[in-house]
């Protein structure tokens, strides 16, 4: 609970924007039976557990929950039914070509598929990775990431779970956002019945220690930006967002006008990212240690 800022927003937006006095201490209990514990139902065992939960959120809030349960209908995504929206074969055919065209266009370029486990691995090779959780396998080899639009760091939080299943979209971005990935039969399949965040989330501690550049964008609509960025620097000003890149332990790039992804549209927004790479790549291949550039 220390991360989060906003324990009303926190509490509300869990159980799908309800107001505060619909939520009553046993609907928390309830919710964090599921987030915490990963069940369905609690029992006497874990009711111990649960009301010192119930307990820390009171003291956030400065305030006591409702007794018993109140109307509101929390987020629990691994329970609830899985929404989603059947594609036509055109639409596969269109994903198949574009995946064609992409493969063939790294393999121009050299790249090459690469899976590498522990016993093969030398250190000495890079990933490009879409999407990407954290992966206990390759985490402790990775001496320097750019990780760009990540929704990893303060998972916890219920921005990422909420604007992805539970919003109603207004604008233009959010209808996008529901039809080609919210409501995709994989992709809702995948988020409804095997995302753990315990399981997925990166904490600032797990970043120390590397040289690793996060790209913030400010009108993001998925994540919570500001969050992540002053959660990230330690810094709860917004003097972070304007700090120069040195290329050196743990540093934020915020682009404040972009959406989710948008860095990858313009040129003069991502060459910022190919600096990066280039930067990573020549520490790679110095190889100087992270002891002798400094952390933060």
């Amino acid at each position: 609970m220390e991360s989060v800022s906003d324990p009303e927003s926190y509490i509300s937006m869990w159980f799908k924007g309800a107001p505060l006095h619909e939520i009553g201490r046993e609907n928390v209990k309830q919710f964090f039976c599921w987030s915490f514990l990963n069940k369905s139902k609690y029992g006497l065992l874990d009711d111990l557990e649960l009301e010192n939960y119930a307990d820390q959120l009171e003291s956030r809030l400065g305030r006591k929950l409702p007794p018993g349960k109140g109307r509101a209908i929390p987020l629990n995504l691994t329970l609830d039914p899985v929404h989603m929206l059947p594609r036509p074969l055109v639409w596969y055919l269109i994903v198949f070509f574009v995946d064609a065209i992409t493969f063939c266009y790294l393999r121009f370029h050299s790249f090459q598929f690469y899976r590498v486990s522990n016993e093969q691995a030398d250190g000495d090779f890079g990933i490009i990775a879409v999407e990407m959780m954290p992966d206990s396998t390759i985490s402790s080899m990775i001496e320097a990431a750019l990780l760009v639009d990540p929704v990893s760091i303060l998972l916890h939080l219920p921005d990422v779970a909420y604007n992805f299943t539970c919003r109603q979209p207004m604008a233009a971005n959010e209808y996008q956002l529901k039809y080609f990935a919210s409501t995709d039969p994989d992709v809702s399949r995948t988020l409804a019945r095997t995302f753990f965040w315990q399981e997925n989330i990166i904490w600032k501690h797990e970043l120390e220690g590397r040289h690793i550049t996060i790209v913030l964008c400010g009108r993001d609509l998925i994540t919570n930006t500001n969050a992540v960025g002053q959660y990230v620097a330690g810094d709860k000003s917004s003097k972070w967002k304007k700090r120069d890149w040195k290329g050196i332990g743990v540093e934020i790039i915020w682009f404040n006008e972009l959406d989710h992804s948008q860095v990858f549209e313009l040129k003069s927004d991502y060459d910022h990212l190919i600096k990066v790479l280039q930067r990573y790549a020549l520490i790679s291949d110095t190889n100087p240690g992270l002891e002798q550039n400094g952390n933060t």
